[in-house]
């Protein structure tokens, strides 16, 4: 997967921005840091559609230019942004997990993509952002009938723990 080093930063009383060295008059924002990878993969995507996208340079390469370092030294931090194809390709994606997980990605997701298949992309493409190995439930979570069995015990006082 073809990925670009992209320089993130933020000014008092302003939004987060990022531009891309390999990636000359590509830039986006955000209002925080979340979102600011999801916008940095659309701005990428939507500015190289109908170009051949550059060969990117490593992070070392790009954290030795002069105007990288000058942001760094300004609190700037880098990101690592994939180039996400727009092309109609469809390809059928087959998951097995944790169903409390899946109705959790399905509920948060709900409210900003249409699809099932969306979300999933959507959910996927913020855990990359995040960096997270994987998502999983709190301890002693056992999804929503677990809960309400809890529940009903504290109420009543009854049942094994």
């Amino acid at each position: 997967m073809t990925q670009f080093v992209g320089v993130a930063d933020k000014q008092p009383e302003s939004a987060w921005g990022i531009w891309f060295p390999d990636v000359p008059g590509c830039t986006s924002a955000a209002d925080t840091f979340e979102e600011i990878f999801l916008n940095a993969c659309q701005a990428i995507e939507f500015h190289l559609e109908n170009m051949e996208a550059p060969c990117p340079r490593s992070p070392e390469e790009i954290m030795k230019l002069k105007d990288v370092q000058d942001d760094i030294a300004r609190g700037a931090v880098l990101l690592m942004v994939p180039l996400l194809s727009a092309e109609d390709r469809k390809v059928r994606v087959s998951v097995t997990g944790n169903a409390y997980l899946v109705e959790v990605i399905d509920d948060a997701a709900r409210q900003r993509l249409p699809g099932r298949s969306d979300r999933r992309r959507g959910a996927a493409t913020r855990t990359y952002a995040l960096g997270l190995p994987h998502a999983g439930r709190p301890q002693g979570n056992h999804g929503r009938r677990g809960n309400r069995v809890e529940a009903h015990r504290e109420r009543t006082g009854s049942g094994r723990r």
